[in-house]
């Protein structure tokens, strides 16, 4: 099982923060519905997350950006039970010229 993480601020995040990538606008909203659904954040390294990139392009046809990736990455990772539905909003070209 993938390693989880509290969603408190920890120093991982903090220097995350510090190197010039953006936090969530809806942090504090995101960590509340955490807390009070049982749920956990899953850190995934960029590796994982552009491979479920590049699975969802060569597999639905589907140029997503990284960010949706993420979902489908972790769920890889974790193997829940039950139905899941990871929501794919954007797509690649958003990242084309970073």
């Amino acid at each position: 099982m993938a390693e989880q993480h509290d969603v408190r601020r920890d120093e991982a995040d903090i220097e995350h923060a510090e190197d010039g990538k953006a936090e969530p606008v809806h942090r504090a909203e995101a960590e509340e519905h955490i807390r009070r659904s049982g749920g956990a954040i899953v850190r995934l390294p960029d590796e994982e997350i552009l491979a479920a990139q590049r699975e969802v392009g060569a597999l639905e046809g589907i140029y997503c950006e990284a960010a949706s990736a993420a979902g489908i990455a972790g769920v890889r990772r974790e193997r829940p039970s039950g139905a899941v539905v990871c929501v794919i909003t954007g797509h690649g070209l958003k990242e084309a010229a970073a």
